[in-house]
């Protein structure tokens, strides 16, 4: 799972980087060409930038909202795991004590 959270994190961030790279670069290339005035360039980036970081922004609830859901998932099994767990550590402790009773009475 731990994997799962790192890929959609590392996607936001990189989704957001890339959209902004690009943008810039086609921008300039308009600016240069003259088909595009600077301060709208600026204005265009600004739109998609602050629209990439929405995105990214909805990219995380999710991953949040699905990490819960595996979360509450997993709470029973993990519960259920502590319960055997806890169950063969007091045989075992059962039989040492049984062991070091009977050691003793030996003697």
């Amino acid at each position: 799972m731990k994997g799962k959270i790192k890929k959609g994190i590392v996607l936001g961030i990189g989704l957001a980087s890339l959209v902004k790279k690009e943008a810039e670069k086609h921008t300039k290339k308009l600016v240069k060409e003259g088909k595009l005035h600077s301060k709208k360039a600026k204005t265009i980036l600004g739109k998609v930038v602050a629209e990439a970081k929405k995105e990214g922004t909805k990219i995380e609830k999710f991953m949040v909202a699905e990490i819960k859901k595996e979360m509450k998932k997993a709470k029973p099994l993990v519960k259920k795991g502590v319960g055997k767990i806890k169950n063969k550590a007091k045989k075992k402790a059962k039989k040492v004590v049984r062991k070091v009773k009977n050691r003793s009475k030996k003697r």
